[in-house]
């Protein structure tokens, strides 16, 4: 068995399980590497596990076709590389050279820095109930993803999601329940978002995330898809009437709406109390209610 079939089967062929295994332990990147060039063809490498890998390290957002072409292209380099070097190349350093020098069309490829990459494997955060982000982890990811727009140009848009009448859930139904609902709507959430968007909880039922080189306008469309699958699939609590969620949020934009996350925050928030004040179910940007 090859050393990367363990980890597909733990992450149970679903991309935000395996990168979230990736980042416990980046070494497996190699491993699987490995059993692809051994099994290019085999279905025991979903396509998408490249499209993962690559949005990892490079934040690049490439098809799942492109980024199998690179992925495959980026370990002959690498073999190519620790021949001449004498010395093996690891999977950052070829990444980078590739990009940069045999695929030079692409232009400033954002790497993800080692020392943050070394602080994901060693303390992956997430909410011990939602399995989410929690807060504080949630803003060392936001910082750095603000200190690389900053150099290298761009957008990005914070996200602030809150139920409504989500205490009145809670206090009909109970907590299990409750939490029960939460956990749905984060599932229905990363199954609309990118890989590389970053969604944590900010507290009680309110999320908040933030989704890179994304302008207010295409955070709308996003909304729309969860709107969509919350409504499509209502959720069923036991002895009680199937659950349709509804929410109301505020998005704040990088750089438009401000040059730090404080600032960034804060507005988001304040978009979303505007949005709850003009009636619910709505979700607010600079320029008022987006239209979902």
């Amino acid at each position: 068995m090859h050393g990367g079939e363990p980890l597909l089967a733990e992450a149970g062929l679903d991309p935000h399980a395996l990168k979230k295994l990736l980042l416990k332990d980046a070494g497996q990147i190699d491993q699987i590497g490995q059993l692809a060039a051994a099994d290019r063809f085999s279905a025991r490498v979903p396509q998408w596990y490249y499209r993962v890998v690559l949005s990892l390290l490079t934040s690049m957002d490439l098809s799942e076709a492109e980024a199998e072409n690179h992925f495959f292209a980026i370990l002959q380099h690498r073999q190519d590389l620790s021949v001449r070097m004498g010395r093996d190349i690891g999977i950052r350093v070829a990444c980078l050279d590739y990009f940069l020098h045999v695929e030079n069309r692409m232009i400033n490829p954002k790497l993800v820095e080692a020392d943050l990459f070394e602080q994901l494997l060693g303390k992956t955060k997430l909410d011990p109930k939602l399995q989410c982000y929690n807060y504080p982890f949630f803003l060392e990811l936001a910082q750095t993803e603000l200190h690389k727009t900053r150099r290298h140009g761009g957008s990005f848009s914070i996200l602030m999601l809150d139920l409504d009448d989500f205490k009145q859930l809670n206090d009909t139904c109970g907590h299990v329940c409750a939490d029960e609902v939460l956990r749905y709507c984060v599932d229905a959430m990363r199954e609309q978002l990118r890989v590389e968007d970053i969604i944590g909880r900010y507290g009680g039922d309110e999320f908040i995330c933030l989704l890179p080189h994304t302008a207010a306008e295409g955070v709308g469309c996003v909304l729309k898809r969860i709107r969509t699958a919350l409504l499509d699939c209502p959720v069923v609590l036991p002895g009680a009437e199937a659950c349709l969620v509804h929410f109301s949020g505020g998005v704040a934009e990088y750089p438009g709406d401000g040059d730090d996350l404080d600032t960034l925050v804060r507005t988001a928030d304040t978009r979303l109390y505007q949005a709850k004040e003009a009636g619910k179910n709505m979700v607010y940007s600079g320029k008022g209610d987006i239209g979902l």
